[in-house]
């Protein structure tokens, strides 16, 4: 399963129709489940419907087909409430079925991957966790509090992301910042290339 925090702090993202913007506000994010994760719990409902073999095989092929359907997770919990209901199943097989059936049934809106434009593997996102977290916090010797973190990481989706300039001049034409802003034609020589108040 691959979910992500109910919120995170962005200077940019990619919107419905996959229109990136700029806004500075804390952005909502949306939780999926894997596909392949609840494809796994699929072939876990065959095998306990049909039996291990071809036919809980066919069974739980078909229902991942389904998932990628719109109103995928209902259709794929419907069918599999039906077959369950026309098979004569033991207590253990009940059971075995019951987990997975729970696991998706409570993860349905999770599950709209299309609807949100968004990838239904996991390789994805941990590929972009590797390059943005692991590659710079994780370095030899390093140590970091919280705030500090969270400020490189800040600045480091900033710059991977290709906003760098836009978040700039973003910046610049804040009301506040433009209030502390000293201008580098007053600056010292010494200071004369350093841009205050600028991370």
């Amino acid at each position: 399963m691959r979910e992500a925090p109910k919120s995170s702090s962005s200077v940019g993202c990619y919107g419905k129709c996959g229109t990136r913007f700029l806004t500075g506000k804390t952005l909502d994010w949306q939780w999926i489940v894997d596909f392949y994760h609840a494809s796994e719990r699929l072939h876990t409902m065959g095998a306990a419907l049909f039996g291990e073999g071809r036919a809980a095989f066919a069974w739980a092929r078909r229902m991942a087909k389904l998932l990628k359907k719109p109103n995928g997770p209902f259709r794929v919990l419907h069918a599999a409430a039906v077959e369950k209901a026309n098979q004569t199943m033991s207590r253990a097989a009940k059971k075995k079925f019951q987990t997975p059936y729970n696991y998706l049934r409570a993860r349905t809106k999770y599950m709209q991957c299309s609807k949100y434009r968004l990838s239904i593997g996991s390789g994805v996102t941990e590929a972009a966790c590797k390059m943005v977290f692991t590659e710079r916090l994780k370095l030899s010797g390093l140590m970091w509090s919280k705030t500090g973190a969270q400020t490189i990481l800040n600045l480091r989706v900033i710059l991977l992301s290709g906003l760098r300039e836009k978040v700039y001049t973003a910046t610049l034409k804040q009301p506040h910042f433009r209030s502390e802003w000293t201008p580098a034609s007053s600056l010292s020589d010494t200071h004369r290339n350093v841009r205050t108040k600028c991370a």
